[in-house]
């Protein structure tokens, strides 16, 4: 059994083994333009800047993903959306942890969980800003 890649003959090195064309990738250079200019209108920043505590590239990410998702089936990313986890199956990793698990995560790692806080309240603004770009959350 294999999980990645495995090459059935040789290659020099910087061979391109795998091309992937931009616009079957979501990311800051595929987000539809209304998200991207609120993301830059709310954050005071290029939606594509990755730097600082709190990346307008993840707010635009995130924001991005919410409106694709709200498209349904409309979506380019439709299929790759619909294998994402979704209700009960979702990870309750950092992003759905409650206040008292981040206070206890405070403790040793305070920068995280601040930068999720900022981030959760990023993505909130940029939503709130133009809520029928985003659909209804069923949760």
């Amino acid at each position: 059994r294999l999980r990645g890649l495995e090459a059935t003959c040789d290659f020099t090195l910087g061979s391109v083994l795998l091309a992937v064309p931009r616009a079957a990738i979501l990311s800051d250079a595929s987000i539809h333009q209304q998200i991207l200019d609120l993301v830059a209108e709310t954050m005071e920043t290029s939606p594509h800047d990755d730097s600082g505590f709190l990346s307008a590239r993840d707010v635009a990410l995130a924001t991005g993903l919410l409106h694709e998702r709200s498209l349904g089936r409309k979506s380019r990313f439709s299929e790759h959306i619909a294998s994402l986890p979704q209700g009960t199956n979702t990870p309750h990793n950092l992003p759905r942890w409650d206040e008292v698990q981040l206070n206890a995560l405070a403790a040793v790692l305070w920068d995280v969980t601040v930068r999720r806080r900022f981030l959760a309240d990023a993505v909130a603004s940029v939503v709130v800003a133009d809520p029928d770009l985003f659909g209804r959350p069923t949760e």
